[in-house]
């Protein structure tokens, strides 16, 4: 009796101290989700100050070396129009699905109207203070989803996918072992506290070695379960302006049902490693060997999945890079919404005080004069009004109306290149 009584007050203590953990990890998480929406509201709008570590940076392109198609913008062309600093000042985006995403966009320009990866309605939704609830919820769920460490999803998945299927039977006994030396101690207290310490010991022991072997591959589930709950809450909170993406999660979530199956104690704290509940789950991982069965089930069930993934992220992406865009566009002395012709119609010049999207349009063969139609059929025309270098802190602006190739002259540092950059990277960005 006096041994069971000694077994009772012991887990009745741990139960009083997980019942505290839960309260503060709670406390703690709310506090830190008010904090990021703080951030995110003062930030939205103003000059991105986020800092990106040069190995990360070196992989945010992974999503461009894997879906780019199309007209690109070259490595010379890139570094010539400063394009690294370009990106840095537009990306405020929460999450590495967001980074990659738009370092594609500004790599991968449309070639028409129809090839826009946004809508005005998209970008204005954004920036309505209106719609800031629902801009500060989705930039909340997006910072969630965070990043794969310093590298890209990319890096990962096809090594991981190589691996050869892992056995659980040795885990299965690590995990039974600590029940075995429990019930040790109704018979034998002393006897079955030092086997419990002897199985920890072995249990924390074959953790970490096995670990170790695994701890690169770890990471990819780790932030494949991260981006199915970022998709099923942006489901969930809703987008009106991305109706189609919205469609299309809960098809692709349903994919994943057995993969994500038992894997909520994997995620870790979403608090950091400040939350004493978080802390605990992390060691009941470890000596019950709880993430490396959940591992050798999902290599298995990931089988095949990788283009689904890679939808996901798309749909994750755009959205953080959507909203990243409409915060930069804020920061602008001012902006334009570009005008588009097709190639059967072409814009005559409009007046000096008009909007282009307002000017007349002819057939694109007709022959009016010198400010009319083109004058052959296929040739672009390109004119700017109050134009700028986007990256310059006080720009002074100027405008460009050409249907031909131009010679820029002037005297030494007089914004010749400076001018021409702006040009094309307004073009770019159109």
């Amino acid at each position: 009796m006096g041994e069971f009584q000694t077994v009772s007050v012991f887990f009745c203590v741990l139960a009083g101290f997980v019942l505290i953990a839960l309260f503060l990890g709670a406390r703690e998480r709310k506090r830190s989700r008010e904090t990021l929406r703080k951030r995110l509201r003062s930030e939205f709008g103003r000059p991105s100050s986020k800092k990106t570590s040069p190995e990360r940076y070196a992989q945010i392109p992974q999503y461009y070396l894997h879906h780019r198609e199309g007209f690109q913008v070259d490595d010379i062309t890139w570094n010539d129009l400063d394009m690294d600093q370009l990106f840095s000042r537009m990306d405020s985006t929460c999450s590495a699905a967001g980074e990659e995403y738009l370092y594609y966009l500004l790599r991968t320009p449309a070639m028409d109207a129809a090839g826009l990866p946004f809508t005005q309605d998209q970008y204005d939704f954004f920036a309505a203070a209106d719609h800031e609830k629902e801009r500060l919820r989705l930039q909340e769920i997006l910072a969630g989803l965070g990043h794969a460490g310093r590298y890209s999803l990319y890096d990962y998945l096809d090594l991981t996918l190589a691996l050869e299927n892992r056995g659980n039977f040795r885990h299965y006994a690590a995990a039974a072992a600590p029940f075995a030396a429990f019930a040790l101690m109704f018979w034998n207290t002393g006897a079955g506290l030092l086997l419990m310490l002897l199985v920890f010991a072995w249990n924390l022991s074959s953790y970490f070695k096995e670990k170790a072997q695994i701890a690169p591959h770890f990471q990819v589930f780790h932030y494949i379960l991260r981006l199915l709950d970022c998709a099923g809450e942006i489901e969930k909170a809703g987008c009106p302006v991305f109706s189609k993406e919205m469609d299309r999660i809960p098809v692709l979530l349903q994919d994943f049902s057995a993969f994500r199956r038992g894997s909520s104690l994997l995620l870790g704290s979403t608090a950091g490693g400040s939350d004493p509940f978080g802390i605990i789950l992390e060691y009941i991982r470890i000596l019950f060997h709880l993430d490396l069965i959940k591992f050798n089930s999902m290599l298995e069930q990931l089988r095949g999945r990788q283009d689904q993934i890679s939808e996901l992220l798309t749909i994750t992406g755009r959205i953080d890079s959507c909203i990243s865009i409409a915060s930069w566009r804020e920061t602008l002395p001012h902006s334009a919404v570009p005008a588009f012709f097709g190639t059967d119609t072409v814009p005559a010049f409009p007046g000096k005080d008009q909007d282009p999207s307002q000017a007349d349009t002819v057939p694109a063969s007709s022959e009016t004069g010198e400010d009319a139609a083109f004058p052959v059929t296929g040739q672009s025309r390109f004119f700017a009004e109050g134009l700028f270098h986007p990256l310059l802190e006080e720009p002074v602006c100027n405008g460009i109306r050409t249907d031909r190739p131009v010679l820029l002259t002037g005297s030494n540092a007089s914004g010749k290149s400076t001018f021409l950059k702006a040009a094309a990277l307004c073009a770019l960005l159109a």
